[in-house]
């Protein structure tokens, strides 16, 4: 059994593309955040510090991983939005010449079916 799935092109454009604005977001409040964590050096010294630090700066790497999860993300749903316009938009084109190929030949040929 065949499910029908239906795709709005330009909506999944735009979706992409507010992914791609919220990891640019991401990525900003990240750097600010990773500034604020280096400025710490300046008036926090010692073993606690230096763990805190390192604990902060580990995460902050794993967050750069988040942000380019959400921008892949943002890419993939551009891409595929291209991708299947332009695959209905040929395919749409291909039923058009076959139409015209049908209409013609129904128009070579008297007494031809028409549809």
């Amino acid at each position: 059994m065949s499910k029908i799935v239906k795709v709005n092109f330009s909506q999944l454009a735009e979706r992409g593309k507010n992914q791609k604005e919220l990891a640019e977001k991401f990525e900003k409040a990240r750097q600010d955040f990773q500034t604020i964590v280096n400025s710490l050096n300046e008036c926090w010294e010692g073993i606690d510090a230096t763990a805190f630090l390192n604990n902060c700066n580990n995460y902050l790497e794993y967050l750069k991983n988040d942000t380019l999860y959400f921008d892949t993300l943002g890419e993939y749903f551009t891409t595929c939005s291209l991708s299947y316009n332009k695959v209905v938009l040929e395919n749409k084109e291909k039923i058009n010449r076959l139409n015209n190929l049908i209409d013609q030949d129904n128009q070579e040929q008297p007494g031809g079916v028409s549809l």
